[in-house]
């Protein structure tokens, strides 16, 4: 795995709406955010998600999908230079997936609090 230093940019696009009896979607209500990292925290994330994906406890489907992701993301690593959009798409598959996991932890934790 080629380590560069050349930082990765992704843009993300975010709608915020709160309370309001009046919501209007538009230009005017995005904000633009631009992220970041270094090709070499990125290499470390895939490896840190590889070592401990088994503490997720994900079912068969879940498991297969965040192994494909991290394919994924380790040969894009592989190459030249890693492309914004498979690095963003995977990342999100990848959120998705543990945010599902540590929401079923938390569950589990308030309702069967001598499992902790």
């Amino acid at each position: 795995m080629s380590l560069k230093a050349q930082p990765i940019e992704i843009t993300l696009h975010t709608i915020s709406v709160s309370q309001s009896s009046n919501v209007q979607i538009g230009d005017s209500n995005t904000q633009d955010v631009k992220v970041s990292t270094e090709t070499h925290d990125l290499a470390r994330l895939v490896t840190d998600l590889t070592n401990h994906s088994d503490e997720l406890n994900l079912d068969a489907r879940q498991k297969q999908r965040a192994e494909a992701q991290i394919a994924a993301l380790r040969a894009d690593l592989a190459g030249e230079e890693p492309d914004p959009t498979i690095v963003r798409q995977a990342g999100r598959t990848l959120r998705r997936i543990t945010d599902g996991a540590i929401g079923s932890l938390l569950a589990t934790a308030a309702t069967q609090p001598a499992v902790w």
